[in-house]
């Protein structure tokens, strides 16, 4: 069983028999080295993507800046989610930043395979709830939390990211310098 059929099994319709009456979809397998660009800036997204292995982050250009807006970690579906939604050029990059295996799907088969299957549309509309509410909870988190205390978070909640991410990254995604977060860490005794 492939990892998305599992994924839907669990959080979308556990009676559902996949061998009797399989998605009309095909779901396809790939991987991404470290470093690599999985969607860059101004591709247009085709495909929707879920994490098995590795650590993906999303990237925004700040006037030549990078800024690290999310990191996706194993058990995630990601994309370049505005023009995937959209049609239009992405304005952030996704890079794999470990190697990375994922199962993805084209949109235009998702398309296809909202039109008749009830399973399908589940899965678009709770992906499409569990995003904004995910991006939610993280913007109230990131208005009425110091970074010292977001840090402290992670290490208690994620401590995969501070395992696999880089410390330049990790700031980035905090807003702030690499030294900041070095003075965190040093202050804390953490990560």
């Amino acid at each position: 069983m492939k990892y998305i059929e599992k994924f839907i099994q669990e959080h979308i319709d556990n009676q559902i028999d996949l061998k009797n009456n399989p998605l009309q979809i095909q779901i396809f397998s790939g991987s991404f080295n470290k470093g690599e660009v999985i969607t860059d800036f101004g591709q247009i997204e085709k495909k929707g993507y879920y994490l098995i292995e590795g650590t993906v982050l999303c990237i925004i250009d700040d006037d030549g800046d990078d800024k690290v807006i999310d990191i996706i970690l194993p058990g995630n579906f990601f994309s370049a989610y505005n023009s995937y939604l959209l049609d239009t050029p992405s304005d952030i990059k996704v890079l794999a930043s470990t190697n990375c295996k994922v199962e993805y799907i084209e949109k235009e088969d998702l398309k296809k395979g909202f039109e008749t299957s009830l399973t399908l549309n589940k899965l678009g509309r709770y992906l499409k709830e569990k995003f904004f509410l995910d991006k939610l909870e993280k913007e109230k988190t990131f208005l009425t939390k110091t970074s010292e205390e977001i840090y402290i978070e992670i290490l208690n909640t994620k401590p995969e990211i501070v395992k696999h991410i880089p410390v330049k990254r990790i700031a980035q995604y905090l807003g702030i310098h690499p030294e900041s977060l070095s003075r965190i860490r040093k202050k804390t005794n953490l990560g």
